[in-house]
């Protein structure tokens, strides 16, 4: 067996390890059929909603920027108030 052969040994020993250690941590949540996770508690009130078609307007908004066509300043050429 030369050095290529034991490394591929060893992957996939380690391999087949870690595939069973994860198989076993998923299989331990699991429970029997009928079992109840909480025995004695009675199950939580849930409020409950119909649902029917209704028609509701469209409306859109959208964010934006407007520029002028020209940029203009304006100066008043008097003192006070125009």
């Amino acid at each position: 067996m030369n050095h290529s052969d034991h490394a591929r040994s060893l992957f996939n020993a380690g391999f087949a390890a870690l595939s069973l250690s994860a198989a076993a941590t998923f299989l331990s949540g699991c429970s029997p059929a009928g079992s109840q996770p909480f025995p004695g508690m009675p199950p939580a009130e849930v409020a409950v909603t119909i649902v029917q078609p209704k028609t509701l307007p469209v409306s859109y908004e959208y964010t934006g920027q407007v520029a002028g066509y020209r940029d203009v300043e304006v100066r008043a050429r008097v003192a006070g108030i125009l």
